[in-house]
């Protein structure tokens, strides 16, 4: 029977040391953890990945805002599948919120953030996960799906030390500090251009089902000031 707590790190960058998988007791006994700065504990599903429930995806810059929400995606019941996934090297996105990502970048004006609300584990408030979406971009972390699902891949480590706890079916994310620092990797036009990667159909928790928009929400909006 394997570890029913694992803790999981990734510094952002590559090479020796760069990231650290921690099983057992040493998931809450490391340097990565701290309990008491937790942004807080998601609900967590086993349907073949991790997966997570995302009530809600928001992007704030200054001088725009977009959000949607209703993406029919459980962490415990079949569906459109939200997940972490440590095979995806970037956040993959519904295509109407990866354009407006691209339109964003590409129209020069400040980035702000991109933030995703997972719905709460048994007994526990909503947890927000705050992304840079400079650093996204510069990194090519960003790319577009073929469905409505959302899969946060690699950077979410990055950002939030992660403790999955299996057996609570629970997911504490703790802030790694990591996201102030610069961008591995060299920044091209809009979303990485030739770098964005889409998840291929044929992989297990792929989204197969072709949308424009998440599954029964409103039509994505945005304001500008």
């Amino acid at each position: 029977v394997g570890s029913q707590l694992l803790g999981m790190y990734w510094s952002g960058s590559v090479g020796d040391g760069a990231g650290a998988l921690y099983l057992g007791d040493a998931a809450r006994s490391n340097e990565h953890y701290a309990g008491g700065a937790a942004v807080g504990t998601a609900s967590l599903g086993e349907l073949g990945w991790y997966d997570i429930d995302v009530r809600q995806v928001e992007i704030s810059s200054r001088s725009r805002a977009w959000d949607a929400s209703s993406f029919e995606c459980a962490a415990t019941k079949p569906g459109e599948q939200c997940i972490m996934d440590t095979g995806t090297p970037g956040i993959v996105l519904p295509k109407d919120i990866a354009t407006f990502i691209d339109e964003l970048a590409e129209s020069g004006q400040p980035l702000g953030s991109l933030s995703f609300t997972l719905a709460g584990a048994a007994g526990s408030a909503p947890v927000k996960l705050e992304f840079d979406l400079e650093v996204l971009i510069a990194n090519s972390w960003i790319s577009a799906g073929t469905g409505s699902g959302i899969i946060l891949g690699l950077p979410l480590w990055a950002w939030y030390y992660t403790v999955f706890d299996i057996k609570a079916g629970a997911a504490e994310f703790i802030p790694t500090g990591s996201q102030q620092s610069s961008a591995t990797t060299p920044r091209g036009g809009g979303l990485g251009g030739g770098a964005r990667r889409e998840r291929p159909k044929e992989s297990p928790g792929s989204i197969s089902t072709p949308q424009a928009t998440p599954s029964g929400s409103a039509p994505a909006s945005s304001t500008c000031s």
